[in-house]
């Protein structure tokens, strides 16, 4: 039992044409992972990013925030100066008046 020619060709065009296709889809299927983990390592970039960022506003804000207390400090022991120099004043012309 003789197979004819076309039959053999049919059969290894099938067979050729079926390696074609799976490595066409391993191909495929190694980029898209090639691809998925170039943008996850984009992602985790733009993340590290961000978190460098926030960190630097973090000392920033730190920063600030002793500046603030200082000027405060500051605001306090003037007040406090002013306070004394107003009562002194009133002494003075208190003392004035009655002489």
């Amino acid at each position: 039992m003789t197979m004819p020619i076309q039959e053999v060709i049919g059969i290894l065009g099938t067979l050729v044409m079926l390696v074609i296709g799976i490595l066409g889809w391993a191909r495929s299927h190694k980029g898209d992972a090639a691809d998925h983990g170039m943008n996850r390592g984009v992602v985790l970039t733009e993340i590290g990013h961000v978190k460098d960022g926030i960190d630097d506003i973090r000392r920033k804000l730190e920063r600030q925030d002793k500046e603030y207390v200082g000027m405060l400090t500051r605001l306090t022991s003037v007040e406090t100066m002013l306070l004394q120099v107003f009562q002194r004043l009133d002494r003075l012309e208190g003392n004035r008046k009655e002489g």
